[in-house]
């Protein structure tokens, strides 16, 4: 991790002092995992690639008033999902479904199938966010319906060590879908 926060650091002064590093290294690290999140989300190579580019892009032209935060991989994942949503939203009302879902606007049933497909991509994406191995324990307790003794033997690990993981993934998806729980809640209760 201190790794990370050494290019971090790197990154960020080399914004500071307006170099065009920064937007190369940013750019070199994280080019496709952000690209591999929007398609992930919107299931649209053209579309991934634009909200990539823009995304760097914006990022550079607005370098003096954005306060990113270390580390700069959380940062690009927001954004890239908040900037994801737009695009599917702007793209619902344009009746141009990106995501292969024929619906109407006026369709109360698109719409809360829009809206189901785009917090599954979410929740995906999300996920895909995850440790290897806290996504495979999240996988086999979620998916797989293994309970956590199960998980321990399965894998030789401690119950404690499963708990732990299973913890982490619950906690990281609560804070990733923060702000689209209320749509999440809306379409479990209805």
């Amino acid at each position: 991790m201190t790794k990370d926060f050494d290019i971090d650091d790197q990154i960020l002064s080399l914004l500071k002092d307006n170099k065009t590093e920064a937007l190369n290294l940013m750019y070199d690290l994280y080019y496709y995992p952000v690209i591999k999140i929007a398609f992930k989300i919107t299931h649209d190579h053209d579309a991934a690639k634009d909200i990539a580019q823009e995304l760097f892009l914006n990022i550079w032209l607005k370098r003096h008033q954005l306060s990113i935060q270390k580390p700069v991989k959380f940062y690009l994942i927001r954004s890239v999902i908040n900037r994801c949503m737009n695009y599917l939203r702007d793209h619902c009302k344009t009746n141009r479904s990106p995501i292969g879902i024929t619906a109407r606007v006026n369709d109360n049933w698109g719409e809360e199938s829009l809206r189901h497909e785009d917090l599954k991509r979410l929740v995906e994406a999300s996920l895909d966010m995850l440790p290897p191995r806290c996504k495979l324990i999240f996988g086999l307790s979620r998916w797989q319906g293994m309970n956590n003794a199960e998980i321990s033997l399965y894998l030789g690990i401690s119950i404690k060590a499963v708990e732990k993981q299973i913890t982490k993934a619950l906690k990281h998806l609560r804070s990733n879908l923060k702000p689209y729980l209320s749509s999440l809640f809306y379409l479990l209760v209805s």
